[in-house]
Formats: structure tokens, C-alpha cells, sequence
């Protein structure tokens, strides 16, 4: 196994040869080789999730970082197809919405996650194709991934009908005032600052105007919209990608 390392916060490891036994992938895309890029503050676990994930048939390389800030100064360079996040971490949330706004055609996992109904709406939200919870075995991570390769989402009884009650709520608040006014292209830009995080000083100094500016144009997405936060507004504009399609895990499938 060849192993390059930058620093301890990140490593690349190179695919295991043929001839080490590796897993045969099932689904459509199995003869998409994938480049696997890792993000965990913990070492051990990103160094064994790659040790398992190198030796799967269609794995072209696997990458690591401690964060995303180290994720997002690699993908350039290692453009993954599939980004392996630890949600476990307080921070996961806006790492999600940070790494999907810059690499948003790039399908990504959420493991050893909560499946709290505020976890599951917030991260689906955010951009997350799937989540493999804390108790899932390996076998259960690799079907994930060939369900997110395949652009299916993995998911228990319980997530699925948290994501198809979010579903009928936001079509509800999308029905209730079919004459409200339209976001501007302005606070639409505001929005999407909003939903990876950003203060009102950060926005402001990303557009170049006035943090009263910004304000301003907060407010009236809020009245436009009928909510009353900021994350709110976010969800709202940004919906759920209602393509993916939701199939619901049954132990022992």
C-alpha cells in the first residue's frame, strides 16, 4: 500500500491490486472508479475507513482530511466523487454546507450520524446524498455508497419518514401564498450566503456592500418568504432534491 502524507491532515492511499482480494461492486456504476475522500477529526477512524474502503473493486483512490477546511483546499486536486463526512463532530452541519457549495455535483455520505429528525431534515437540506448511523456495520456503509453512486439515498424507516414529512411541510408553505413576490437576484446571493453559514459582516464583505445593506435585503426575504429566521429562509429557498429517490433499509437487505 503506498501512502503519501501532507503534514498529519491529510493522507492519500492508493487503490489495493487486484490480486489482494478486493470486494466486487454491485449496482450500475460499478465500473466508475471513485475517488474517496475522507473527513474526520479523528485519525484512527479515517485510517480505517480507508484501509477497508481501498480494497473495494471500483475505489481509483481514497483521500483524507482532519476538516473541512483542509477538505476544501484539496478537492481541486483530488476531485472526489464521493466525500465520506464525520457528522459526529458539533461543526458537521456547516462543514456539509460549506463542502456541497463547493463541490455540488459531488455525492456525499454523513456517517456515524444521529438520526434525530432535526438531523436528518437539516443534513438532507444541506446537500447530503445519505447517512450510515454510528451502529452500522460495514456492510452497510458499502451500500450506501453504491446506493449514492447510483443516485439513491439509504436510509431507515424512521429518516424516510422524517424526509417525506419535510416534504408535505415544504409544500405547504410553498402552496399557501402562490402571490407572494419573488426573491431578487440579490437576495437570492444573500441566501445562499446565509445557508453555508455566513454572518451578516462575512455576506457583506463577500458582495462588496453594506453590512445595513444586508440587513435591509435579510428582512425582506423574511417578509417575502413568511418566516421568521434566517436558516428558515435558507430551507425554504433551497427545498429538498426531490429526485433522489428515498429507499427505506430493511434489516438483512
Amino acid at each position: 500500500m503506498k501512502n503519501l502524507r501532507d503534514g498529519n491532515a491529510c493522507a492519500r492511499i492508493s487503490a489495493a491490486p487486484a490480486n489482494q482480494n478486493p470486494e466486487s461492486a454491485a449496482g450500475p456504476c460499478k465500473d466508475i472508479p471513485m475517488r474517496i475522500l475522507i473527513i474526520s477529526p479523528v485519525r484512527l477512524l479515517r485510517d480505517g475507513l480507508a484501509t477497508i474502503l481501498e480494497r473495494r473493486a471500483r475505489v481509483d483512490s481514497v483521500w483524507s482530511a482532519a476538516n473541512a477546511e483542509t477538505a476544501l483546499a484539496m478537492l481541486a486536486k483530488v476531485n472526489p466523487t464521493l466525500i465520506l463526512l464525520d457528522v459526529a463532530s458539533e461543526d458537521g452541519l456547516f462543514a456539509a454546507r460549506r463542502l456541497m457549495a463547493a463541490a455540488a455535483r459531488v455525492h456525499m455520505l454523513g456517517f456515524a450520524a444521529r438520526e434525530y429528525d432535526r438531523d436528518v431534515v437539516a443534513y438532507a437540506e444541506a446537500g447530503m446524498t445519505g447517512f450510515v448511523p454510528r451502529d452500522a456495520s460495514t456492510d452497510d456503509l458499502f451500500k450506501a455508497i453504491d446506493c449514492a453512486m447510483n443516485g439513491e439515498l439509504l436510509c431507515s424507516p424512521s429518516a424516510a419518514g422524517t424526509m417525506f414529512r419535510r416534504i408535505a411541510a415544504m409544500a405547504g408553505i410553498r402552496g399557501s401564498d402562490p402571490g407572494a413576490p419573488p426573491l431578487t437576484g440579490r437576495e437570492r446571493e444573500i441566501v445562499r450566503c446565509i445557508d453555508v453559514g455566513l454572518s451578516n459582516k462575512e455576506i457583506a464583505r463577500e458582495l462588496r456592500i453594506g453590512v445595513s445593506t444586508v440587513k435591509n435585503h435579510v428582512h425582506n426575504i423574511l417578509e417575502k418568504l413568511r418566516v421568521n429566521r434566517r436558516g428558515e429562509a435558507a430551507a425554504h429557498v433551497r427545498g429538498i432534491d426531490t429526485d433522489r429517490i428515498i429507499r427505506p433499509h430493511s434489516p438483512g437487505s
